[in-house]
């Protein structure tokens, strides 16, 4: 069990971000095993380069977040901290401008009153590659309810956890831990064969490194996990089984499930 000790750190934050909505999203179900929410804090065991951080995060002052790094074994180091922010930054959407936004929906009849609203909330998002593709595959075709069931028993069997004043923190199963399983092993938690496919699949080619934020967000052409996935879909239709399970249920994007 973790012994007490903190490290903190704030981050300004623009003045059309709150963080209360933003938190209620985030409390949405009561089956989230990735953070904790009390007291108007959350906490999250956030997993970062050669360390892993208890973080909890709280308002301290209107568009100030107070970030404290709870029971840290070990100093953390001036590019931890770095990384630490900009998952933040990340987490929260913090860096998107969407004054505009909010501009163009005060002259907007269906939009004015719901910004107004909900004033603040950002687009929630999965910082880790690999969480973020699981999680659209394991909602997929289900209520949202059993899919936090399925997220949960995934990251109980497979990820690794710390316990702080009696609460159990997670992290999320890492691609090198999935990449070495087999179907079975997944199905036995719940997963479709074909989710389990899916994951198992993504897993190895994180770790080989053919999938990686990096060469998604490279040009079409310059991926070469895009232009092979392409090459190998242009000139055949799509089989019936994989389109069911490819085509999401909604519109809904990744990081907001």
């Amino acid at each position: 069990m973790m012994q007490p000790s903190t490290t903190k750190i704030t981050i300004q934050t623009p003045s059309t971000f709150r963080f209360a909505p933003n938190l209620d999203y985030l409390n949405r179900d009561s089956k989230e095993c990735m953070h904790h929410i009390e007291n108007n804090q959350i906490t999250k065991l956030i997993e970062l380069t050669g360390q892993t951080l208890l973080t909890q995060i709280s308002e301290a002052t209107h568009n100030t977040l107070s970030i404290q790094c709870l029971a840290s074994q070990t100093p953390i180091t001036e590019l931890t901290r770095i990384e630490l922010i900009d998952y933040i930054h990340n987490w929260f959407d913090i860096d998107r401008d969407i004054s505009e936004f909010y501009a163009l929906a005060r002259t907007d009849a269906l939009l004015c009153q719901t910004t107004q609203d909900h004033y603040g909330l950002r687009i929630i998002s999965i910082p880790d590659l690999f969480e973020a593709l699981c999680w659209g595959i394991i909602g997929q075709q289900i209520n949202l309810s059993f899919a936090y069931t399925l997220k949960r028993q995934f990251v109980e069997k497979y990820g690794t956890s710390t316990v702080y004043n009696n609460i159990q923190y997670w992290t999320f199963p890492t691609a090198e831990k999935i990449a070495t399983l087999s179907i079975t092993d997944l199905t036995a938690i719940q997963l479709t064969k074909r989710k389990s496919e899916y994951i198992i699949e993504i897993a190895q080619q994180i770790q080989s490194g053919a999938l990686s934020k990096q060469h998604l967000q490279k040009p079409t052409n310059h991926c070469p996990y895009r232009k092979r996935t392409h090459q190998n879909t242009r000139h055949r239709p799509m089989d019936s089984k994989l389109r069911h399970h490819a085509l999401p249920k909604t519109s809904q994007r990744i990081s907001n499930r």
